[in-house]
């Protein structure tokens, strides 16, 4: 019964065994948490190990980056730094520095826009270098030249030494005798210069004579042109045509010219005494002028009395049947030309009626030749015996002109004029005044009732029998007062 107790030493050996058991126990969770946590410690192990190694490839990936950039900052920087105390200030700064104009965003547009701009560059380059080369290649193909060109010249000194050397060597009674040759040759130039002044002296003194005898021939010229130009009733003209008939109640007469002349209306004519021989003479003899308003017939025309007595002062001479009529303008087939110089104010209202003159000449059919404007120009070339006249307007005063440019002008003026002169009396050519001709041609300006080129419908009328009807005649022109009273002598037309 004594072994049924318990005792302290099977309490002991419980409790040992209990203790025992916790120790296994704890020991055992020990050892598999060491083991779990020796597992963990060499995954983080590996783990640490693995980043170190990528941290220290990172390092040296951007230890080698700062290398190639040639920034060796321990600072990297951020995007865009401009601080250069960073890698990537640093960066920037040196390709605004070395890119300049070229630098982009990141280095490697810079690169490529640098690449681009020294690509360009070199094939500039590369230009130039052949330019450069063609260049160096003409320098040689010249220098050639000039090299053959200095052979030349080298050659043709040496055999001009040469010839040098055999000349002086030559014996001294050849050289003597050369010499002798040239002072001879050149005692006898010295004789011809002198027969030459002698000669030349002579022939002065005839030109001189000469001169003075054009001189006094010219002085002649003038004398007798002179003369000639005052003797005007020696005109050499004919009459145009003749005066038919008068018609003293509408100041009209008729005329022998028509259509198979070519004559035109508008063209006017001076009239002259029946018993004149030659027209175009003294402007004295005309007694009247007229202008053609219709055309009638084949040598039949209608003109308007344009004015009469104002060549006499008085009405001593009217109008009468078998008149010369007479034009420098008009000619039947023919086209006379004319030389106009300087001014023409016809109307004197101090305005160039130049115009006017000339479109009175072209309708006549007449031609201007030759011009010498008020400008100080000349638009044709030269007088010759083709013109009939020369006429002379207003050719100014340089000494009343104040303004430099138009006394220019007018000098200008001048001189042409005196040149035209020269020539229209060398080619035969008469010189008259403006007053003159328009006198001939039996233009009126104090009176006109027409000037060349205006359309002024004619209000006067003919008949199919070629005569006036009174009834159709409403012209209210007066008649000349040697028509008036006891002294009116009615011509009826043919």
């Amino acid at each position: 019964m004594a072994s049924g107790k318990v005792t302290g030493v099977h309490i002991g050996m419980i409790i040992c065994a209990v203790l025992m058991l916790i120790f296994m126990v704890s020991t055992f969770l020990m050892y598999k948490s060491y083991n779990e946590q020796s597992a963990d410690l060499v995954t983080a192990k590996a783990e640490a190990d693995s980043s170190k190694a990528a941290s220290r490839n990172y390092l040296d990936q951007i230890t080698a980056l700062k290398s190639t950039l040639g920034a060796t900052l321990d600072n990297v920087g951020t995007v865009n730094a401009q601080d250069p105390n960073t890698v990537i200030g640093f960066t920037n700064a040196k390709m605004q520095e070395f890119g300049g104009p070229f630098a982009q965003a990141t280095v490697v547009e810079t690169l490529a826009r640098m690449r681009e701009e020294i690509n360009a560059n070199e094939r500039l380059i590369a230009d130039l270098e052949s330019s450069k080369t063609q260049l160096n290649t003409e320098k040689v193909n010249l220098q050639n030249v000039y090299t053959a060109k200095e052979n030349v010249h080298d050659k043709a000194r040496e055999d001009s030494e040469k010839e040098k050397v055999n000349l002086i060597s030559l014996k001294k009674e050849e050289v003597d005798s050369v010499r002798n040759q040239l002072l001879a040759e050149q005692q006898k130039n010295s004789q011809l210069q002198i027969d030459y002044e002698k000669m030349q002296e002579q022939l002065n003194l005839r030109i001189d004579d000469l001169d003075g005898q054009v001189s006094k021939l010219t002085e002649t010229n003038e004398s007798l042109t002179a003369e000639l130009n005052n003797l005007r009733d020696e005109s050499f003209d004919i009459p145009d045509g003749h005066v038919t008939s008068v018609a003293f109640e509408d100041k009209s007469v008729y005329i022998d010219l028509g259509s198979d002349q070519k004559l035109k209306p508008g063209t006017t004519f001076s009239v002259y005494n029946k018993d004149i021989s030659n027209v175009g003479g003294r402007t004295s003899d005309i007694k009247a002028s007229i202008m053609v308003t219709d055309i009638l017939g084949p040598e039949s025309a209608i003109a308007t009395i344009t004015s009469e007595g104002d060549y006499e002062g008085d009405y001593s001479r009217p109008i009468a049947r078998g008149d010369a009529i007479y034009s420098p303008l008009w000619r039947a087939g023919l086209k006379e030309t004319f030389a106009l110089v300087g001014k023409f104010d016809i109307d004197q209202d101090k305005i160039d009626d130049r115009k006017i003159l000339i479109t009175a000449i072209q309708n006549a059919g007449g031609l201007v030749g030759d011009e010498i404007l008020p400008s100080g120009e000349r638009t044709g070339e030269e007088i010759t015996s083709d013109f009939k006249f020369v006429v002379l307007g207003d050719i100014g005063e340089p000494l009343k002109e104040p303004d430099p440019q138009k006394r220019a002008a007018i000098q200008r003026v001048h001189s042409l004029a005196n040149d035209i002169k020269k020539e229209a009396q060398q080619s035969g050519v008469r010189v008259i005044t403006m007053n003159d001709f328009l006198s001939y041609m039996g233009y009126k300006p104090q009176r006109r009732l027409w000037r060349p080129g205006e359309n002024i419908p004619w209000i006067m009328t003919t008949r199919r029998d070629g005569g006036r009807s009174r009834k159709d005649n409403v012209s209210r022109g007066t008649t000349s007062g040697a028509y008036s009273g006891s002294n009116r002598n009615v011509e009826s037309p043919r």
